[in-house]
């Protein structure tokens, strides 16, 4: 009887861990920039969902504190390295000593630190990054003998960063969590990088619409590592959280500083708070809406499905109405997690006590 209720406690406290571990994650302020540690990604695509806000994490507790013993390994590596004789090492807890900011703070990065005295070139100055790698991961590392033939965006993240910076050099370093050995290699800088990288951010940060996934299909090794719900919005057979950065009212502004957006339809600039919780006159982006568009007015858009089906898109007061075939983001959105498709819209009626009462809140619609 005891060990049964040792089982319960044990059972309800790793609960309450993952609980408080995901409680912390939704507590931080989301990313409110395109990252130059994203920024050598291969697939466009992805990181232009991302900018807009439209790729959910969806990461488990567990890979959450993952991610925070990165953290842990990261201090430890500066602690290491600053007990060599003849080191200056400079490193900042927020990140706020060491960011770097183009496109009016649209694209930005932070980067770890930076050192001098380093044994092979004491008089100069490197950028320092740091990374942590699982037994695998680190001897594939070994495998590959370099960074950038091992993984190329934490390459092209520390070519960006000796852009910015003005540094020639990058120590570059990779604890192994198994067996505590480091990996370190001192890196030079390609001045074709860095202005490239500016450009694929622009172009990103600007478009309207997602590029093309370099994916040759759904089946690819890589989507795989999404979660079904990531490649359903991936894919555009689902419609992600309405927020500002899909709107097609927002947009971001390059000719200020602090990554700020604007609001066409209320002539306004636009919080992160703000931002993320959108507000009643979200229209989609119609790159969103896998459908042809009919017309666009300053408050709906009318679209063409490809069974022929047309639809509206408009405000949430307006989806009250008793219109036909009106809809609010929301309810798009809701819809959109089973289908485009003429018989997804008129089931979703049937439902309906009345013909387009108010956006479609509830969660048991018979389809």
């Amino acid at each position: 009887m005891i060990a049964e209720n040792a089982d319960l406690v044990e059972n309800a406290t790793l609960t309450a861990l993952d609980q408080a571990t995901l409680s912390a994650r939704a507590e931080e302020k989301r990313r409110g920039h395109l990252g130059m540690s994203q920024i050598g990604h291969e697939d466009a695509r992805t990181l232009w969902l991302r900018f807009r806000w439209s790729l959910p994490d969806d990461f488990s507790a567990k890979l959450l504190r993952v991610f925070r013993m990165g953290h842990v390994v990261e201090s430890e590596t500066a602690a290491l390295l600053r007990r060599i004789p003849g080191v200056e090492m400079h490193t900042d807890a927020d990140g706020s000593q060491f960011s770097f900011h183009e496109l009016g703070g649209h694209f930005s990065g932070s980067m770890d630190g930076c050192i001098r005295g380093v044994p092979e070139a004491p008089s100069t100055w490197h950028v320092w990054e740091c990374k942590s790698a699982k037994k695998a991961g680190f001897r594939e590392l070994l495998k590959a003998g370099s960074i950038a033939k091992w993984n190329e965006t934490y390459w092209v993240q520390a070519q960006c960063y000796m852009g910015a910076s003005g540094m020639s050099r990058a120590l570059f370093t990779v604890y192994n969590k198994d067996s505590s050995e480091i990996f370190a290699e001192r890196l030079r800088i390609d001045k074709t990088i860095w202005p490239a990288m500016i450009a694929r951010a622009e172009r990103i940060i600007t478009a309207d619409e997602p590029p093309e996934s370099v994916w040759p299909n759904r089946e690819f090794y890589k989507v795989r590592f999404m979660s079904e719900r990531q490649q359903a919005i991936y894919w555009g057979d689902q419609l992600p959280e309405p927020n500002c950065r899909n709107c097609r009212f927002a947009s971001p502004l390059l000719n200020q500083e602090g990554a700020v957006w604007s609001c066409r339809k209320h002539r306004s600039s636009l919080s992160l708070e703000r931002q993320q919780k959108g507000c009643p006159n979200h229209n989609w982006l119609p790159a969103f809406i896998p459908g042809k568009v009919l017309e666009a007015h300053a408050d709906f858009v009318t679209y063409k499905l490809p069974d022929g089906f047309s639809f509206s898109n408009v405000e949430d007061d307006a989806a009250a109405s008793d219109s036909h075939h009106v809809y609010s983001s929301w309810d798009l959105a809701h819809l959109s997690q089973w289908d485009f498709k003429k018989e997804t819209f008129e089931n979703a009626m049937a439902a309906m006590t009345a013909p387009a009462k108010g956006p479609i809140r509830s969660e048991e619609i018979p389809f």
